[in-house]
């Protein structure tokens, strides 16, 4: 029997392998002897760990074509790290960018709103998580609501209500 949802075994088998944790995969997986120690990595983890630092994802928020060379050469521009900036396209419009330092990171992630061509480009750090977990459908912005008076700018009540017409808040 195929299963509830129908289709062939191998559609089913897939669906099934898509649903289980590496831990669920490799829970049968019997490593002895001299395979054992070459899979000790404990020596290894720190330069593993630098490997993945410093890591982005990023798209452009719109429905049109467009050049990932020109995208990567114009944010590396606009960007201008101090260090090396490596782009991986994870997609047609997901990218993966690993920065060689903390500082340039943190000023690509909190320096924007980056652009591409008049659009968004959307950032978010994903560290050690699946990259199709996420979304990259929002996007922080600041707003400015011309002639309120100056008291009234600081009232959190207000801004906050403000916010929730325009999206979530913060």
């Amino acid at each position: 029997m195929a299963g509830t949802q129908g289709g062939s075994a191998e559609e089913v088998q897939a669906r099934m392998t898509d649903e289980m944790s590496l831990e669920d995969r490799l829970q049968g997986l019997a490593v002895v002897g001299e395979e054992d120690e070459d899979l000790d990595f404990s020596e290894k983890i720190d330069g593993l760990m630098k490997e993945v630092c410093w890591l982005a994802l990023f798209s452009v928020y719109t429905t049109k074509p467009f050049s990932h060379t020109t995208l990567l050469n114009a944010m590396r521009n606009a960007w201008s790290a101090a260090k090396e900036v490596t782009f991986k396209v994870l997609g047609e419009n997901l990218f993966m960018v690993q920065l060689q330092c903390l500082g340039d990171w943190t000023r690509i992630m909190d320096g924007g709103p980056w652009l591409f061509h008049g659009a968004p480009v959307v950032l978010e750090y994903f560290g050690f998580s699946n990259v199709k977990d996420y979304k990259l459908n929002k996007i922080l912005v600041w707003a400015r609501i011309q002639g309120i008076p100056e008291g009234l700018m600081k009232k959190k009540e207000l801004a906050e209500k403000v916010a929730r017409k325009v999206g979530d808040p913060l």
